[in-house]
């Protein structure tokens, strides 16, 4: 129910591309850059972002809680930035660092996407545990209904056949069985429902963006097939339960 392409882009789009300049390059030539960067329609222009050599040793220095001296400094100016999903891919990633490289003040290009692979590997095992995950839920639904079933109608098995001895065909004595386990798994339905949504609410406070990611579409399928199936499964539950203690004899009930 996740949409994994949007996932995928979401994360590429979030990779931070590195340009750090020379220690003594010119403004003229640090415009320059971040100029071509800004009229390069593969870079989202508000991921833009030029860090000066003096904020990254103020950040440094705070971290470690001791002040460094200028004279030390060991950072250059750097310029952060991201690129469309669109445009990410090794070849194209390559084209960029070397239509960059040898642009005037710049030391070196930071190519992060080596590690991009990993991610989406692993976003792949999450998906992976997480249908494991939903599929062992409804199949402990499942035998959770299935025994409800049985002890309700096991509960009763004494006037199924009290029933059957007084000459009441067995299409009436399974009537009212079946509307009451009907109305278990329309309880049951329910619940499910309200869970649902109070799971898609706690995302929403939590996490909004992270609804983007989910397939609506798949979403409502779903739920229209767990109700067919939980229907199907209330039914032949439901018959096969007391079809058995119709077919017993009174001294096998005990």
């Amino acid at each position: 129910m996740l949409h994994s392409q949007d996932i995928t882009n979401y994360f590429k789009e979030r990779v931070n591309f590195i340009i750090e300049l020379q220690p003594d390059v010119s403004n003229e030539a640090k415009s320059k850059v971040l100029n071509d960067l800004r009229e390069n329609t593969s870079v989202l222009e508000s991921s833009i972002e030029f860090i000066p050599k003096m904020e990254a040793l103020e950040y440094m220095s705070e971290w470690i809680g001791q002040t460094i001296e200028d004279n030390d400094n060991p950072f250059n100016d750097v310029i952060l930035f991201n690129l469309d999903s669109e445009y990410f891919n090794e070849a194209f990633i390559q084209k960029l660092e070397k239509s960059f490289i040898y642009k005037e003040g710049m030391l070196q290009f930071y190519n992060p996407s080596a590690n991009f692979d990993k991610i989406s590997a692993n976003l792949s095992k999450v998906q992976t545990v997480l249908f494991c995950i939903a599929l062992f839920f409804i199949l402990l639904g499942a035998m959770i209904l299935r025994n409800t079933i049985r002890s309700i109608i096991e509960r009763d098995r004494m006037l199924i056949k009290n029933m059957q001895f007084v000459g009441a065909q067995n299409s009436f004595i399974k009537r009212p069985f079946l509307r009451r386990t009907q109305w278990v798994f329309y309880k049951a339905f329910i619940l499910m429902i309200f869970i649902m949504c109070l799971a898609f609410l706690f995302l929403f406070i939590l996490a909004k963006d992270s609804l983007g990611f989910i397939r609506w579409e798949w979403v409502g399928l779903s739920v229209v097939l767990c109700f067919i199936l939980g229907m199907l499964l209330t039914r032949w539950s439901s018959h096969a339960y007391l079809n058995r203690y119709l077919s017993k004899k009174l001294d096998e009930l005990y």
